[in-house]
C-alpha cells in the first residue's frame, strides 16, 4: 500500500529529493522505498516506547534495521538520542518538536493572579503512563482545595472513569474537572483561562503540551519524564520527580505561593525563541540539503 501511494506521489509531482519518516514503524518501511528507488531518507524518532527501560524484541528487530539504513536519523529530545544511541549504536542528530501556529499566532498574557482562585490544567490521554492519578494525589496531600484552587484535566482514555472515582473517593469532584477531549481551540481558551501548567507523566520523549501552555505564557510543573527537563528552567518553572506524590505536591504549592516570580511574557519570548516553526523549519532543511548533498 505504502508503495502504491508512492508511485501516485511520483506521477503526480515527480520524484522527491529526499524521505522525511516519523516513527519507527514508518521509517522501516521507508528504507524500502529508499533502496528501490535511491531516494535518501532522514528519519524522525518520537516514539515514548523507546524511552523505556527494556524494549521488546520486534523493537530491536526492526531499530537494526531502520536506524543504520537511514542516512540520518533526529530525536526530538536528547534523552531519546540517548536511548537510540545505547540501543542501536545509531547517533542521531536532536531537533524539537515545533509550536503549532494556533499557539503561536495567539496572544494572552497578561493574566495575574486572583486573590479567590487559581486554576492547574493538564492535557494528555487518560492512560497509567501520564501519572494522574499521581496528579490527584499530590492535588489533594497539596491541599490546594483549601486555597480554592481548581484543576482541570483535558483528554480521554480508558483510565477515565478510575481516575473520576478516585477524585470522587477524596471528595475532590468540585475541585477536579475531567473535561475530556478538546480542539486546538477550545485548550487555547481553557489555557487563556488557567494560571499554570502541570505534566505528571512517567515518560515523555518531548511533551509537546508543554511548550503549548508556555507559549500562552503559563508557567509550568512538570516531571522529569524524559523531554521536559531539557527546555524547563527556573524562569519556566518547576521539575520535580516522576511518580512521586509528594514532590508533586510540594512543587505545586510552591507555585501557588510563589505564582507572581514568573514573568508570563517572557515565559512567552523564550518558548517562541526556541520552538517556533520557522526556527524548527531552518534546522530541519538545513539537515536534508546536507545529506541531499552527500
Amino acid at each position: 500500500m505504502l508503495e502504491r501511494v508512492f508511485k501516485h506521489v511520483i506521477k503526480m509531482e515527480g520524484k522527491p529529493d529526499i524521505i522525511y519518516a516519523h516513527y519507527l514503524y514508518n521509517i522501516v518501511n521507508a528504507t524500502n522505498l529508499k533502496e528501490k528507488y535511491d531516494i535518501p531518507l532522514v528519519g524522525i524518532e518520537h516514539w515514548s516506547m523507546l524511552n523505556q527501560s527494556h524494549l521488546s524484541s520486534k523493537t530491536y528487530y526492526l531499530g537494526n534495521i531502520a536506524y543504520p539504513k537511514s542516512d540520518r536519523i533526529l530525536a526530538v529530545s536528547n534523552t531519546l538520542a540517548k536511548s537510540i544511541q545505547k540501543n542501536f549504536r545509531i547517533n542521531a542528530t536532536v531537533v524539537y518538536n515545533m509550536l503549532g501556529c494556533e499557539f503561536l499566532n495567539h496572544q494572552n498574557v497578561n493574566k495575574t493572579k486572583e486573590s479567590n482562585s487559581f486554576k492547574f490544567v493538564a492535557i494528555g490521554s487518560l492512560l497509567p503512563v501520564k501519572g494522574f492519578d499521581i496528579l490527584v494525589n499530590a492535588f489533594n496531600k497539596a491541599k490546594l482545595r483549601e486555597k480554592n484552587c481548581r484543576l482541570v484535566i483535558i483528554g480521554e482514555g480508558k483510565e477515565k472513569n478510575k481516575l473520576q472515582q478516585q477524585i470522587n473517593s477524596l471528595s475532590l469532584s468540585n475541585y477536579i474537572s475531567l473535561v475530556g477531549r478538546k480542539t486546538k481551540q477550545e485548550i487555547i481558551s481553557i489555557l487563556d483561562g488557567a494560571d499554570a501548567f502541570v505534566l505528571s507523566s512517567h515518560s515523555e520523549t518531548f511533551s509537546v503540551v508543554c511548550i503549548e501552555a508556555m507559549a500562552l505564557g503559563l508557567p509550568v510543573v512538570a516531571t522529569r519524564c524524559g523531554g521536559p527537563e531539557e527546555f524547563i528552567t527556573n524562569e519556566i518553572g518547576q521539575l520535580v520527580q516522576s511518580g512521586d506524590v509528594d514532590a508533586l505536591a510540594e512543587g505545586m504549592n510552591d507555585m501557588y505561593n510563589n505564582y507572581d516570580m514568573y514573568n508570563r511574557n517572557n515565559i512567552r519570548k523564550i518558548c517562541i525563541r526556541k520552538f517556533a516553526p520557522e526556527v524548527i523549519a531552518q534546522q530541519l532543511t538545513s539537515i536534508f540539503d546536507e545529506v541531499v548533498s552527500k
